[in-house]
């Protein structure tokens, strides 16, 4: 998967149901897409995005581990402060509003390092010990299903566990069709947390949602309860 922005939940199932978890660094970075945003609550019951500032290089494709980051302090600042105000019932608040401040006040070389670091601070407050690996470490060709058949060949795969929404990017480009490797897409239910803010659940927020909302043990459960059920190739058709 690409290393995307503050990910919900099902990101972190399907990094729990992996032996090798490999972070697609080196694919093409998507403006205005979860590589850049995410949601939480930021307006008293409003859920709203959250936009990390990237640098524009014009016309040119780049991909995640070449976007470079724009954050200044006063980002920063408006950010954290709307994270302490929105959550500020939260006991955890200090831990992860501080988490936050003290990351986004980093110098990360590109957007896949600064998503990276998130992601694996949340595996570890989540106790999930999934072995982690970077697509840019292995010598690959091509682009999207090419590119993720030759890594499943450098990795030795023998099963394929995706995003639902991949599907049909794999299935346009005509590659996996009997595929010696199984391939299973992710089918992640948003199990109901309690949210203060919200009078209904609110689904698809950030993990960092139910982390500030429950902590990490309710936070695990809710992951564990929604993970380990998918769909294979021949039931998505």
């Amino acid at each position: 998967m690409q290393p995307t922005f503050l990910p919900w939940q099902g990101y972190f199932g399907l990094i729990h149901d992996a032996d090798l978890f490999v972070f697609l660094d080196d694919f093409q970075f998507v403006r205005r897409s979860y590589h850049q945003r995410n949601r939480l609550f930021l307006n008293k019951d409003d859920a709203g995005f959250i936009s990390v500032p990237v640098a524009h290089k014009g016309d040119q494709e780049q991909c995640l581990n070449e976007a470079q980051l724009q954050i200044d302090p006063k980002w920063v600042r408006k950010t954290v402060s709307a994270i302490r105000h929105n959550y500020g019932f939260s006991e955890r608040l200090d831990h992860y509003a501080g988490f936050v401040e003290d990351w986004l006040g980093q110098d990360f070389p590109h957007l896949a390092a600064f998503n990276m670091h998130f992601i694996r601070f949340v595996m570890d407050e989540l106790g999930i010990e999934t072995e982690t690996a970077l697509g840019s470490s292995y010598s690959v060709a091509g682009q999207r299903s090419e590119k993720i058949k030759g890594l499943l060949a450098a990795t030795g795969a023998t099963t394929y566990l995706s995003a639902r929404g991949s599907y049909d990017y794999m299935k346009e480009d005509s590659v996996f069709e009997d595929y010696e490797v199984e391939l299973l897409f992710q089918d992640f239910h948003p199990p109901f947390y309690p949210q203060r803010q919200a009078p209904e659940f609110v689904p698809y927020l950030s993990i960092l949602d139910s982390l500030l909302q429950n902590g990490p043990e309710r936070t695990k459960e809710t992951v564990l309860q929604g993970a380990g059920c998918y769909t294979s190739w021949d039931e998505m058709e």
